[in-house]
């Protein structure tokens, strides 16, 4: 029981690591696109 609730716990922390870079690249992207269309 405890072992299967701590692989869980295990994913959920590599799924929140996997959104967060994958926010920070799209904004990265966004602002990027920003400046194109501005310059």
């Amino acid at each position: 029981m405890t072992g299967s609730s701590k692989i869980f716990e295990r994913r959920n922390h590599y799924d929140y690591v996997y959104l967060s870079d994958l926010l920070r690249n799209m904004s990265n992207y966004i602002s990027k696109k920003i400046l194109m269309l501005r310059g």
